[in-house]
């Protein structure tokens, strides 16, 4: 059975935002990144507590980037309309052949 989701170049056309990627020596590349839902990850502290930490997940196209390596800035809006914000990617990972999923995390000023 093939696979019928659509390809990336779709969903950026509907959700994509405006985004700057700049790896770490080397040049900006302007492409467009969609938030994905932000993923939970459990951290024990505890025998009887644990907290759930959410972390901001976004998809890069493959087109302009050879490699998305932990510490890249990426600049993009939290959603349509608001403020460009500079995030870090902290992982980077590439599931299907078209993008790269990325945890990022806010830079601190």
């Amino acid at each position: 059975m093939g696979d019928f989701r659509p390809p990336i170049g779709a969903a950026l056309d509907a959700f994509g935002l405006p985004a700057t990627v700049v790896p770490p020596s080397a040049s900006a590349v302007k492409t467009r990144a969609i938030w994905l839902p932000p993923v939970s990850v459990e951290y024990p502290t505890g025998t009887d507590f644990r907290r759930a930490e959410a972390r901001r997940v976004l998809a890069l196209p493959l087109e302009g980037l050879t490699e998305v390596p932990r510490g890249t800035v990426v600049s993009v809006a939290p959603s349509e309309g608001s403020v460009v914000t500079d995030w870090k990617i902290d992982e980077a990972e590439r599931v299907d052949a078209d993008h790269y999923r990325v945890i990022v995390v806010p830079v601190e000023p």
